[in-house]
């Protein structure tokens, strides 16, 4: 039932650097905190900590599930200065990061 205005996910795998791994981490909280209280359209903002044998591997991976209601709060949300602030704060802490925008059906 998902129409072009239905809601729209956003999956981010984040491989972040050892030694930034509590300060990222603290940031992303900080992030959500604010993204759900002064987004509306933003209806779900979790932190993943992957548990599985992956996670032993590499114990720096962080992903993160965003839920908008639709693709405009989406966008939104990506063309804010408060996550272009996020993002610089950020750029020195991660080894990578990989986006998955999907629609939720």
């Amino acid at each position: 039932m998902n129409e072009a205005m239905g809601e729209i996910a956003n999956v981010t795998e984040y491989d972040v650097k050892p030694e930034h791994r509590e300060d990222f981490e603290a940031l992303l909280r900080d992030h959500a905190e604010r993204t759900l209280r002064v987004e509306p359209g933003c209806l779900r903002f979790d932190i993943l900590l992957p548990r599985d044998a992956s996670a032993e591997k590499n114990p720096t991976r962080i992903l993160l599930y965003e839920l908008y209601r639709d693709e405009a709060e989406y966008r939104a949300h990506t063309d804010s200065d408060r996550l272009a602030n996020f993002r610089e704060a950020y750029k020195d802490m991660l080894a990578d990061r990989r986006i998955m925008l999907v629609d939720v059906t």
